[in-house]
């Protein structure tokens, strides 16, 4: 949402920092295959395709985007499949120090977790995301040798 707000001030350089800290710290705790992941590169694309200079950098994380959502479709199709193993036990933090805070962000979108329909749905909302990204992956380096 603050991101959000600041596009529309058309404060690339703040909205640039707000995403690349996000994706940072979404990548330390969650796995490639995440639509967190997915999403983080797809909007930090979007911000440097309108940032004057940065078209190669958008192109990067649009293939990093279409990556993880590669991932997400395999796992997805796997887990519909039933061919996913079961999540193991999340640890006992006794102690309250937040030591298995990556097991449970990368779990609660974990396939596992998601009915058939839910997979379902899901397969085929990253089935358009792909499509979209790959459009954008194929049309950006275009745009790149013109300039």
């Amino acid at each position: 949402m603050i991101v959000a707000l600041i596009l529309h001030t058309e404060k690339f350089d703040q909205a640039i920092s707000d995403y690349e800290t996000g994706l940072k710290l979404k990548l330390d705790l969650l796995p490639t295959s995440s639509r967190h992941i997915a999403e983080a590169h797809y909007k930090l694309s979007i911000v440097l395709d309108l940032t004057s200079g940065r078209l190669s950098d958008a192109i990067d994380h649009a293939g990093k985007a279409l990556a993880s959502v590669a991932a997400r479709l395999t796992e997805l199709g796997e887990g519909l499949g039933g061919r996913l193993p079961p999540l193991p036990e999340l640890p006992n933090d006794s102690k309250g120090k937040g030591k298995s805070t990556k097991v449970r962000l990368a779990r609660d979108d974990a396939v596992q977790n998601m009915s058939k329909s839910q997979i379902e749905s899901e397969i085929k909302e990253m089935e358009g995301l792909q499509e979209d990204l790959a459009l954008k992956v194929g049309i950006l380096p275009i745009f790149l040798e013109v300039l």
